[in-house]
């Protein structure tokens, strides 16, 4: 997000679309860890960094997977109208709404992620799983109870 600021921030050249670009990637930015801070139960949630970093970093990583392939093709369309290896000429606000989207919808990801580890980590499953293990623990001490007890 630094990047994004320094780079597209306040000049005499501002493009439009490099203006789109970091405002749209600061919108998701902000707004993608406001909707996971709230999947993980805002206020009442537990353990926000520990959660959101890794699943942050599984997602980044499907991510780039996701795009380098794009790059791959659009890079490959630009050769064959061109006939030059390279960047393509220059960002289009297509490009930038497409590649905001993607972020956008690693964010929602994070999102139903964190809701999901939020709500098998509640109150109301814990006690479910010590029972479960109590009772695994019973039988093993019935089964071994050699003294008759």
């Amino acid at each position: 997000m630094l990047y994004e600021i320094v780079a597209n921030g306040p000049s005499s050249e501002a493009n439009p679309v490099d203006l789109l670009d970091a405002g749209m990637y600061f919108t998701f930015t902000i707004g993608g860890i406001i909707w996971c801070y709230r999947q993980n139960g805002g206020a009442n949630g537990q353990d926000f960094l520990r959660r959101i970093v890794p699943i942050a970093w599984v997602m980044f990583w499907r991510l780039v997977g996701l795009v380098i392939p794009f790059f791959i093709i659009v890079g490959a369309i630009d050769y064959l109208q061109t006939g030059k290896f390279g960047r393509p000429g220059s960002e289009t606000a297509i490009l930038i709404i497409i590649m905001n989207g993607l972020f956008g919808g690693m964010y929602w990801r994070m999102g139903v992620h964190m809701k999901w580890v939020a709500d098998t980590t509640s109150k109301s499953i814990q006690p479910k799983a010590s029972e479960h293990a109590s009772r695994i623990f019973d039988r093993v001490d019935a089964k071994w109870d050699v003294y008759g007890e």
